[in-house]
């Protein structure tokens, strides 16, 4: 942490960083999040291992999945299932969030499970698991990122197929591929379950561009995994430094939520950060002859704080709502930042386009 904030205070001082574009009124209706709850959990242990660094989550029923991206260095990579309670108190909404169990993966490729370095975690059902390991650029020779099934023990099922060019070289310069920490950072199930959509995180190294931030977006049909079966390009918002995309949910169509992070540095030393929430359709390209397959988005307000949220679920339903939408916070196991979960009911207002 200290180094990373060594590194943002040097950048602040040589690197404007502005304010993303404000939102002109568009066509239909996009979502419109009402916040129910705000919770830390109250357990930061569980079965001799630290909840924390949770990076993607999904429910089945009222238990929640959710994948720490510890690389080993804590414990050994995981994910936990926490039983989930939701009660009507005079102040509104009460939820308690309870570790109920911990599962070690199994990844079936390195001979140790520590070189996984999952960031994303969906459920296709409830006996398979697909999770994303951006690899480690910064071992030589390169790990490779990775999207791969599991069972719900853990145990390794089977890889998928991932684009040739976001896969870097094994040695030497790096001229294609992702960054460091910047693979497949948000994966999400279609609405009619048919298919997976899979975003980068920030540019390919082929693909930066000082004046275009597009990150691409990568569709499967959920029982053929060894090819894309479309692609898109996403242009990122100016939510701060390193911004990035932290993770995508299907909606409802085709249309999905898309959730952007960014870092700044307080005067303080201390550092936090900001988040954009989008909505776009997969039905919707902007016409564009740089970018083609440029998705157009819509800006979605949503006051989520200055945690370093990076993941989203749907959740049970409540009240007039038929499910609801739960943001977690990866808080990268630090003594200072908490697990932190936000609830929101979701209802339908006016589209709001990014200009």
């Amino acid at each position: 942490m200290q180094k990373l904030r060594l590194l943002l205070f040097s950048i602040c001082w040589i690197a404007a960083v502005g304010q993303s574009a404000e939102p002109a009124a568009g066509k239909g209706t996009s979502p419109k999040l009402i916040r129910l709850a705000k919770i830390e959990l109250s357990k930061n242990k569980f079965k001799k291992t630290k909840i924390g660094g949770l990076s993607g989550a999904f429910f089945i029923g009222d238990r929640l999945y959710a994948l720490s991206d510890d690389r080993g260095r804590v414990n050994e990579p995981r994910f936990y299932v926490f039983k989930v309670k939701m009660k009507s108190e005079k102040s509104g909404l009460q939820v308690e969030v309870d570790p109920e169990n911990v599962i070690f993966i199994k990844t079936g490729k390195e001979k140790k499970s520590a070189y996984l370095d999952g960031e994303s975690f969906i459920s296709l059902d409830e006996k398979t698991f697909l999770i994303s390991s951006e690899g480690d650029n910064n071992h030589k020779p390169r790990r490779e990122p990775r999207l791969f099934e599991i069972d719900p023990q853990g145990n390794f099922l089977k890889n998928w197929v991932l684009p040739k060019e976001i896969i870097p070289e094994s040695t030497g310069m790096q001229k294609i591929g992702i960054g460091n920490n910047s693979g497949i950072e948000g994966l999400t199930l279609s609405a009619d379950g048919l298919s997976v959509l899979a975003a980068v995180e920030r540019p390919l190294v082929q693909d930066s561009d000082p004046e275009e931030h597009t990150v691409r977006f990568y569709e499967y049909d959920k029982t053929e995994t060894t090819k894309v079966k479309s692609q898109y390009k996403y242009s990122l918002s100016n939510v701060g430094l390193f911004s990035g995309i932290s993770e995508i949910l299907s909606w409802k169509e085709r249309k999905y939520f898309v959730l952007e992070r960014g870092a700044r540095l307080e005067l303080s030393g201390q550092v936090y950060y900001d988040s954009a929430l989008s909505l776009i359709d997969l039905n919707e390209i902007e016409k564009s002859e740089k970018h083609p397959g440029l998705l157009r988005k819509y800006s979605i307000e949503a006051q989520l704080g200055d945690e370093n949220f990076e993941t989203m679920a749907w959740g049970p339903a409540w009240g007039e709502y038929p499910r609801t939408l739960w943001i977690l916070n990866d808080n990268n196991f630090s003594k200072i930042e908490k697990n932190v979960v936000l609830v929101y009911g979701v209802s339908e207002a006016p589209e709001k386009k990014n200009q």
